[in-house]
């Protein structure tokens, strides 16, 4: 058996064969252009909003920095009104102490006596002049 190099020639159905291939194969070129321009034109969209969405969050990003700022500040501005707040506090219950002491030093000779029964007409003070003597013993 001999192989020939040569292509047998073209006939009239392989020509039409071939041109029914290549009608084919056009209309799925157009087809898959028109889907590329949509593939493209939603990139452009995708895009467009990946570059607002990254704007926003450099914007987000230089507001979150600002408030940061903002709150170390405050936080030092508000450390001195602290500071003398606890100083108030320590003087105000020092002062209550002082008060407390000076109220107990005034009622140490007061004296109550329960128990004891008494008629209107008496003169307490007279009553409790008469018993200092015998507390002083004791």
């Amino acid at each position: 058996m001999r192989l020939s190099c040569m292509a047998a020639p073209a006939t009239k159905v392989d020509v039409k064969n071939i041109n029914d291939k290549l009608d084919k194969m056009s209309k799925t070129l157009v087809e898959n252009s028109s889907i590329l321009v949509q593939v493209i034109e939603e990139m452009r969209e995708i895009r467009k909003s990946q570059q607002f969405l990254s704007d926003q969050y450099e914007e987000m990003k230089k507001h979150l920095h600002s408030t940061d700022e903002e709150v170390k500040t405050l936080r030092v501005e508000n450390q001195d009104p602290k500071d003398h707040v606890c100083k108030l506090e320590a003087e105000s219950g020092q002062m209550q102490e002082d008060i407390n002491n000076l109220e107990q030093y005034g009622r140490r000779e007061c004296h109550e006596f329960q128990g004891l029964s008494w008629e209107e007409s008496e003169n307490t003070d007279q009553l409790v002049i008469g018993v200092r003597p015998i507390c002083q013993r004791y």
